[in-house]
């Protein structure tokens, strides 16, 4: 049947290599065991300025190294609230936003990516 579906939309295929990347932490692929945000590994460490500068460089710095976009072809914004840390990323393709990703991060329970 229709277990599978194929992604024909370039942009589209490049926003789920992005989803995969944020949710993989450092060691999870055996042979890629520096692929990911690893972003589990600030579970417990709390919230504060130094942690969301440090968060969104470590996205920032694996998007651009794994080649899923171009540093001009994102942005990503973050506010924390608590212990939780709202993150957007910006798809820009062209002049226009193509897409947003919507990530919330809590220091207890980890990453959840919203659409």
């Amino acid at each position: 049947g229709n277990d599978l579906k194929t992604i024909n939309d370039p942009i589209k295929a490049r926003i789920q290599a992005l989803k995969d990347l944020i949710k993989t932490s450092f060691g999870d692929y055996y042979y890629l065991r520096r692929y990911g945000t690893d972003l589990e590994s600030y579970i417990g460490k709390g919230m504060d300025s130094n942690i969301q500068a440090s968060i969104e460089r470590s996205l920032t710095q694996a998007i651009i190294n794994e080649n899923i976009f171009d540093s001009k072809e994102f942005s990503i914004y973050s506010i924390a609230d608590g212990n939780t840390l709202y993150i957007r990323i910006f798809i820009f393709e062209g002049e226009a936003d193509e897409a947003t990703l919507n990530i919330t991060y809590d220091t207890t329970t980890g990453v959840e990516l919203g659409y």
